[in-house]
């Protein structure tokens, strides 16, 4: 337990190293959006990989288990940041936790997935999902003290 509280509140949280004062209620909405769509093109996904696993003769390069396992996990792990984004937008300080567990587990199904599909196409979204963290971790609610200073 101790590794998923280093997760939520690492040392660089109170001195982070880009200076940026985020509201965690407009981060929260990105994470939210942006995990809604996640979540929506996973499922599409899915259906995809299961119609093509029904299909004889299927030509799919990858291995087919770990794309589809990658591809389950990541549906699960956006649903739970789209909630979690949602909590935060909603001023509920607990949805920053479920939000990182989402996309700490998001990293890790994109990395099954690059996997399974046999392809580094995901280096991208591997790269949206740490800024997102970095943005959920140093983000402050109106009533907390922010995290950086302008000009040093």
């Amino acid at each position: 337990m101790a590794a998923l509280d280093t997760l939520v509140n690492p040392p660089f949280a109170n001195d982070p190293p880009v200076k940026v004062n985020l509201d965690a209620k407009v981060v929260g909405l990105v994470v939210a959006i942006l995990a809604g769509l996640g979540a929506l093109l996973s499922l599409l996904a899915v259906l995809g990989l299961l119609g093509a696993g029904a299909v004889a003769g299927s030509t799919f390069a990858g291995i087919f288990f770990l794309a589809l396992i990658g591809v389950l996990v990541n549906l699960v792990a956006d649903v739970m940041a789209a909630i979690g984004g949602w909590q935060m937008y909603q001023g509920n300080e607990s949805g920053k936790r479920l939000a990182i567990y989402g996309l700490a587990l998001a990293f890790l199904a994109q990395l099954v997935q690059m996997i399974g599909f046999g392809s580094a196409g995901g280096i991208l979204s591997l790269i949206l999902l740490a800024i997102l963290y970095y943005a959920i971790v140093v983000s402050r609610y109106p009533s907390q003290a922010p995290s950086a200073t302008r000009g040093v």
